[in-house]
């Protein structure tokens, strides 16, 4: 099939009325439900505009990520995953990036049907588990922090403030300087973030480039692992700083942290079935293990919004 090209950004324009007309009219196609309906699937409108995002990623990292981007992204995919509208998240993501100092260059791709043997549709189970998994964290983090109260979250924010600026040396902590403001957003572990953001850029090899190979999916698939327990340890960290006390949650803690230890690497025996290469018997208990002591703390703090 032909390679095709889709523009949601033109290529090296100024911001002058020309562009910002351009992207009005599109976030009215977007609004109006007009975009992708007849070559571009859904699922392909997200990973072009996401590797889009990734031409502008690497060049910024000098200045730092845009982790907002990364965030509203998330809740995008989140949101096909549950037939959502998008339309205004979208919109936003647009906006956003047409604010950014370099434009990103047109995608180009070939539309193609994505067929799995039966190795690869098992790898493609696995990769939907684990992204389930990832966001069911990030539901339980939001649901532990909205229990502990805002003063909590501010003495948790304050600590891990302390506790940078002992680590790096910069400046002595003025604790009574602080002021601490939250925005009303989920609460999402920037390393989460981040985990998110790599696994994404593998899902785009596989869905954009013509001879992407299907080990793009299995790369993927630890990263989402990784982003969930990222999500698990700053329950359990978050928890230790509220209650110092609290011996028994952290020798479990380092229990499950030092089977996660044993897991680093790969794995002993490395078979032609990539499926089984995975997970080792000892890794099949470090994520569970992680969420079920997460869950106990979670419950723990369902009924008080003062120290635990």
């Amino acid at each position: 099939m032909e390679a095709k090209g889709i523009a949601i950004f033109p290529t090296d324009v100024a911001f002058n009325k020309k562009t910002n007309a351009f992207f009005t009219e599109l976030e009215d196609q977007f609004l109006k439900g007009e975009v992708g309906k007849s070559t571009i699937k859904l699922d392909f409108e997200y990973y072009i505009l996401y590797s889009q995002f990734l031409q502008i990623d690497r060049e910024s990292l000098f200045f730092g990520r845009n982790y907002k981007l990364v965030f509203c992204f998330l809740f995008y995919y989140r949101a096909l995953l549950n037939k959502n509208n998008t339309q205004k998240i979208v919109a936003k993501i647009i906006n956003a990036m047409r604010c950014q100092e370099r434009l990103p260059e047109k995608i180009h791709y070939r539309e193609k049907i994505i067929c799995m043997d039966n190795q690869h549709r098992t790898l493609s189970q696995i990769l939907s588990s684990c992204i389930v998994e990832f966001y069911n964290s990030i539901d339980l983090y939001n649901t532990f922090k909205k229990n502990i109260g805002f003063e909590n979250r501010k003495k948790i924010a304050i600590e891990m403030l302390n506790r940078a600026s002992e680590h790096y040396g910069f400046f002595g902590l003025n604790r009574g300087g602080i002021t601490y403001k939250e925005e009303k957003i989920s609460f999402v572990p920037v390393q989460a973030l981040n985990e998110f953001h790599h696994g994404m850029s593998h899902l785009c090899e596989v869905f954009l480039k013509e001879d992407a190979r299907y080990t793009n999916l299995e790369r993927a698939i630890p990263h989402f692992k990784r982003g969930m327990m990222e999500v698990y340890k700053t329950i359990i960290r978050d928890f230790l700083i509220l209650n110092q006390d609290a011996l028994g949650v952290k020798q479990e803690a380092l229990k499950i942290r030092e089977l996660e230890y044993q897991t680093i690497g790969k794995p002993e025996t490395v078979t032609k079935n990539p499926t089984t290469n995975l997970t080792s018997k000892k890794e099949e208990k470090v994520i569970p293990g992680y969420k079920e002591l997460c869950e106990r703390i979670v419950k723990q703090s369902k009924n008080t919004n003062q120290m635990i």
